[in-house]
Order: C-alpha cells, then sequence, then structure tokens
C-alpha cells in the first residue's frame, strides 16, 4: 500500500466529543405552547407521546438543551429538562427533509436536502440561505467558524460562512465532484468524510489533503478506485471511527483508527450488517461518556432498528452484538444523549430513554 498522502498529527488523548453538532450557544424559548409528558424515561425505550409521530430526523444537543427535527411539519422542537417538556419553532420550509441542526452565534442552522436554513430569533422566522447546495447532512465549528458538509457533486461539498455571512466554498485541494457526508474536529483538526476518501485540512497549506479508506490494490477491491459512502464519523477518547460502505460490492463496515487516521482497520466483529441484499442499512453512530453505539436499520425481511453498544474504550476487535437492542417496525435517524437519557429520531416519532 502506498503511503497515504495525509498524515493526520492528531492527538486523540481528549474526551469524547461525540456527534460534531454539540456546541455550546445560549437560547431563549421558542414559539408554541409547552406541553408535558410527566415522569421522566424508564430503561425501556419510550415514545415521547407529547411530540406527535413524525418523521424526526435531526437531532442536537446545544447549551444542554435537546433538539430534534421533524420533516413531517418542517418544526424543530426543543426541551431544557430531557424530554419532559417541549416546545416548537415555526416550520423551517415547506416539503423540505432536514438533515442536520447546529447553533451557532445565537444563530439555529438547519441543513435540509434542498439548502441551509437559519433563524436568528428561536425559530420564529428562517431565512434561505439561496440554492447554496444540498442535502447539508453535518454541521461542525471550527477555529470560530461555522462549516458544513454536504452530499453535492459540483464543488459545494464542503463550505465555510464567511464574515459576511455567505456560504462560500471550501474544498481547496479537493477535486468538484468531491461528494462529503460528515466533518469532524478532533484536537483542532479538521476531518472530512467524503464519497471517496477522508481527508484531512492542513491548515499551514490551505488545502485539503487525502488519504484512502481502504488499500484498492487488494484483490477484494478489484484494483479500481470507486466511490463510498460515509454514513457517520465520530470519535471517542482513543479512535476514530466511521460508518461506511466501501468496496465494488457496497461492504457495509466500521473502520477505526486508533492513531489519529494514518492506519485505518475493520472494526466488524458482531456488527449487523451485509454484503449484497440491503438487509441492513447503517444510520449512524454515536459516543456518549460511557458507550459507542452503532444503528442499523433492517429493512428486509423483520422491519426494525438494531441498536448495538459497546464501552466506549472496548478495543479493536471486541464484539458489537454482545448488547444489541431490537425495535421492530421502526427505521432510525439520528441517536444522541443529555444527562444520562437517550436520545432516538425514527420515522415514527422520538423515542427515549434511560442510558444507564
Amino acid at each position: 500500500m502506498n503511503k497515504p498522502a495525509i498524515k493526520f498529527s492528531i492527538c486523540i488523548l481528549i474526551a469524547g466529543l461525540g456527534l460534531s453538532s454539540c456546541y455550546k450557544c445560549r437560547m431563549e424559548a421558542m414559539t408554541s405552547t409547552t406541553r408535558s409528558i410527566g415522569p421522566g424515561p424508564t430503561l425501556q425505550w419510550e415514545r415521547v407521546t407529547n411530540l406527535p409521530a413524525d418523521d424526526m430526523t435531526a437531532l442536537g444537543v446545544f447549551n444542554n438543551v435537546v433538539y430534534v427535527a421533524s420533516s413531517t411539519s418542517g418544526k424543530i422542537y426543543k426541551s431544557a429538562d430531557n424530554g419532559i417538556t417541549w416546545t416548537a419553532t415555526n416550520p423551517v420550509a415547506s416539503g423540505v427533509r432536514i438533515l442536520s441542526l447546529i447553533m451557532y452565534q445565537n444563530k439555529l442552522y438547519a441543513g435540509t436536502d434542498y439548502d441551509i436554513y437559519s433563524s436568528s430569533d428561536n425559530g420564529q422566522t428562517w431565512a434561505d440561505a439561496g440554492n447554496t447546495t444540498v442535502s447539508v447532512s453535518s454541521f461542525v465549528v471550527w477555529n470560530n467558524n461555522l462549516y458544513a458538509a454536504a452530499y453535492d457533486n459540483y464543488g459545494k461539498g464542503i463550505l465555510m460562512l464567511n464574515p459576511s455571512g455567505q456560504w462560500v466554498t471550501f474544498q481547496n485541494g479537493l477535486g468538484s465532484a468531491v461528494r462529503a457526508s460528515r466533518l469532524l474536529v478532533v484536537n483542532n483538526y479538521l476531518i472530512a468524510g467524503t464519497t471517496d476518501f477522508f481527508a484531512g485540512y492542513n491548515q499551514p497549506q490551505q488545502l485539503w489533503q487525502t488519504k484512502p479508506y481502504v488499500d484498492i490494490s487488494k484483490t477484494l477491491y478489484k484494483n479500481t478506485p470507486f466511490p463510498n459512502l460515509m454514513i457517520d464519523m465520530v470519535n471517542s477518547q482513543t479512535s476514530i471511527l466511521t460508518q461506511i460502505y466501501v468496496g465494488n460490492n457496497d461492504r457495509e463496515t466500521i473502520l477505526r483508527s486508533d492513531d489519529g487516521g494514518l492506519t485505518l482497520n475493520f472494526d466488524t466483529v458482531g456488527l449487523k450488517a451485509d454484503t449484497s441484499d440491503d438487509k441492513f442499512l447503517m444510520r449512524g453512530m454515536y459516543v456518549d461518556s460511557h458507550k459507542m453505539y452503532s444503528l442499523m436499520d433492517e429493512n428486509k425481511g423483520t422491519r426494525g432498528i438494531w441498536i448495538q453498544s459497546r464501552a466506549q474504550n472496548a478495543g479493536l476487535g471486541t464484539s458489537w452484538a454482545n448488547n444489541d437492542e431490537f425495535l421492530p417496525g421502526l427505521h432510525a435517524h439520528a441517536l444522541c444523549s443529555q444527562t444520562n437519557v437517550l436520545f432516538l429520531a425514527t420515522d415514527n416519532g422520538l423515542y427515549y430513554k434511560k442510558a444507564y
């Protein structure tokens, strides 16, 4: 294998960042009437019944407040008391699918399948960025600037919000056809997961440097470059993990690096996955203070969600199968936690339970 073009000089010995959208902010009350569901969650998954059974497609935690987005209504709901009471914004826009959320400089940003929207009045009104890009699946704040990753192959896969409030391309060193799924900051290094490779931003040179996900010289990959689809990328205290499709057979896998990205290894023992019939569809990862999680939707046979977890410090080769959970009849979009409560966004509403 050729020496990779990128050398991530990243110290991973920091607390797990979890999803990159966990960014501190100040937030006032949002619109709509507050509704209560009574006691807090149990150790069993329960639907948050005072929220509609909508297609909940994005989650985020900002300043200890949980946000969940409904792509059915276009509204974003928030709870400051771990899911007991909720308030809602006005709809972001008509007919959009909300894929990502973040708070930045007292504004709430929503990435959708059509564009980026923002609100400076707690969701009462929304501003459209104006056909900036499509399928915005990830936001991150790096060096006090806001960045977005988009599944857009027209030179707008990675964007930065400039000081004038305009979204501009941030793809120095990347081809115009590169599409990005996730952005992650680890020890002040910016990393992107794209359809073709890992990319790390070299700040002194002001350009992205890339690294293949796998060694395409191996027979399995037929010595041919191919697009990959990264679903999610997270980091624990010691590792970077990515949920990704690789190979000519669309192999579902988790790739793991324990040395800041220098080497990548398959971390798939006990993982719910397949290589041919799309029975399992990857739906994201999450890391909290105790565990790392992998979400898989079962698409053929018994429809449902597989939630697999293991200790956050579990070594390479540790099985994902020891703590399987299956929620029948649902499909998942995202997972997050706040103060010992897990939240799961599904196509039939928001679910929650005590984490431990």
